[in-house]
């Protein structure tokens, strides 16, 4: 498949492959836009990141640290 690119309401949102995508912490509190690619289950990674609509999404929150070094 070929990658799409969202870039809606400042949400950065890209499809890797078949319906999966990554994006990032503005994209992961884009209701409307998760809503209408049909997105369903969510995985947050990141230590200090929030899941924000645990009562309509799916979440897997694997808590690391991100460092420069």
């Amino acid at each position: 498949t070929g990658s799409v690119n969202y870039s809606i309401l400042e949400s950065d949102i890209n499809e890797i492959t078949q319906n999966i995508y990554i994006g990032d912490k503005r994209t992961a509190k884009n209701k409307l836009l998760l809503k209408e690619l049909g997105i369903k289950k969510i995985v947050v990674a990141g230590h200090e990141l929030n899941t924000h609509y645990p009562q309509e999404f799916e979440y897997l929150h694997i808590h690391v640290k991100d460092s420069l070094k």
